[in-house]
């Protein structure tokens, strides 16, 4: 039996309804309910999944109980929970917020010999916090750890809270990739990114590295002390259930410790790699696009639609900001960019996931995502209408796919763009330090977002082509009149008689 049947017949038997009751309403035949409800088959469609949970009368919880269930049995289980798992993770990177903190400060840790044995979660996590932020107070404060994210959580935190107040601090972390995650349902894998987060986005300089292992058999209570933690004047191993743990400011030991996590990171992946400025966005695109036709991305995701390639020269050189560093090149290179993506979208539809709030606000502010707003000043009101009319144009000619999210989306402070099922680039809106950007490449969560993204239509959670479309259109309406919608419309048609 499926996980359909098992539920519509818990349901049928709870409410006492028979196959011969539901085929007396005219809805289906007997046979066919006796196969939905031993497992033979399934609705086939939605359609008439919401006529069965109609003529059954179930309430709300009992509906929806019957949808996950029909859902499970449609995909199967792996990929139903890694796309809701995906839908957590999303909940997780928009509500990361980063604000500063007060941190107590300590100057040292008085250790009564080299080497001290501590017991106890209590002590332990108070001698962690000493350790931490008494390397804050270094002149180049480093720290060093070998941790899996998910089972350290004060530790995360400590390191979180650090961050957002020591901007010159380097931290450097090594975790285990599980690399049976990826063939079920991934939730271990996508919960490490979850747990690193709020540090990616904090706008310290945190490397996190990477490798892949089975993490049960890898990482279990019968390793001592899988927990390390270095820094300039100590070293901690902590026990799996952080009760034991080994301290010491002994220098050889530390240099040792050292050596080993160096050894360690040879054998590592970057897990993302900080893109500090225009120049390393953009030539992070192109090591990522070298060697290839796919010019464009195979989707983006933002709070405004990708406006990336209806921009122009006049419209870049008008409105950059010159007078900071770098910026001549950038512009340049831009130009270069927007004059290959729009050649690139002749082959490859580009395809732009967005919400009517972003969309809305684009218009109000003349702010796009793509590009930090340091480096240029907001597009006046009739750059903002070109804009617009451009992508209309381009949506009429299926070189450019809109896709609105459905209104339970609430992106804001984020943006990605896959590139394939394996690279992505992804962008916070740090309140202080404004737009951080970072290239992901780890491969078992990139290709856990790219499903879930690329089956929304499947998923119902977009706005049908049509509802899209007339979106657009009201935009335009409100922004431009009746004979600006007209003007479009004559142009397009204009041009299919062509």
């Amino acid at each position: 039996m499926s996980i359909f049947s098992e539920k519509l017949t818990r349901l049928m038997n709870e409410k006492n309804i028979t196959a011969y009751g539901l085929e007396r309403l005219g809805f289906l035949k007997r046979t066919t309910i006796t196969k939905y409800a031993n497992g033979k088959s399934k609705p086939p469609d939605k359609e008439s999944l919401e006529e069965l949970i109609r003529m059954m009368a179930l309430g709300t919880e009992e509906a929806d109980e019957l949808r996950e269930a029909y859902a499970i049995t449609k995909i199967g289980e792996p990929i139903y929970f890694r796309r809701k798992h995906v839908e957590d993770l999303l909940k997780v990177i928009n509500n990361t917020t980063v604000y500063p903190f007060e941190l107590e400060r300590h100057s040292c840790l008085q250790l009564k010999r080299d080497v001290e044995c501590i017991t106890g979660k209590v002590n332990i996590v108070n001698i962690l916090s000493v350790i931490l932020s008494s390397e804050a107070e270094e002149p180049a404060p480093a720290i060093r750890i070998a941790a899996q994210p998910e089972s350290n959580r004060e530790l995360m935190s400590f390191l979180t809270t650090i961050a957002s107040t020591e901007p010159g601090l380097e931290i450097e972390h090594i975790f285990c990739i599980d690399n049976k995650s990826v063939n079920e349902d991934n939730a271990y894998n996508i919960n490490v990114l979850k747990e690193i987060m709020p540090l990616i986005v904090s706008g310290v300089s945190y490397t996190p590295y990477y490798y892949y292992e089975d993490v049960r058999s890898h990482i279990n209570q019968f390793s001592s002390f899988p927990n390390v933690v270095i820094t300039s004047k100590y070293m901690m191993l902590i026990s799996y259930s952080l009760d034991r743990a080994v301290v010491s400011g002994f220098e050889e030991l530390i240099g040792m410790q050292r050596d080993i996590f160096e050894d360690l990171k040879k054998g590592c992946d970057k897990y993302i790699q900080a893109l500090p400025g225009p120049l390393d966005i953009l030539s992070y695109y192109e090591q990522v696009v070298d060697g290839t036709d796919n010019i464009i991305p195979d989707f983006s995701v933002m709070p405004d639609p990708c406006l990336f390639p209806f921009l122009d020269e006049n419209i870049m050189r008008k409105y950059a900001r010159f007078d900071l560093p770098n910026i001549d090149a950038a512009v340049e290179l831009l130009i270069d960019r927007v004059r290959r993506y729009r050649e690139g979208m002749e082959k490859k539809a580009e395809i732009s996931f967005c919400t009517k709030k972003g969309f809305k606000e684009f218009m109000e502010t003349g702010r796009i995502t793509e590009i930090p707003s340091i480096y240029y000043t907001p597009f006046d009101p009739e750059v903002r209408l070109l804009m617009v009319k451009r992508l209309y144009r381009a949506m009429k000619k299926g070189t450019y796919k809109l896709k609105i999210l459905d209104d339970k989306f609430n992106i804001r402070n984020i943006s990605f763009a896959c590139y394939n099922e394996y690279s992505m680039t992804y962008c916070y809106n740090h309140p202080i330090k404004g737009m951080l950007a970072f290239g992901f490449r780890e491969r078992s969560t990139v290709t856990s977002i790219y499903d879930y993204f690329t089956t929304l239509e499947e998923q119902q959670l977009l706005l049908s082509d049509a509802e899209t479309e007339r979106f657009v259109l009201d935009i335009l309406e409100n922004r431009g009149g009746d004979s600006n919608k007209r003007c479009i419309i004559k142009t397009i048609s204009e041009r299919r008689s062509v």
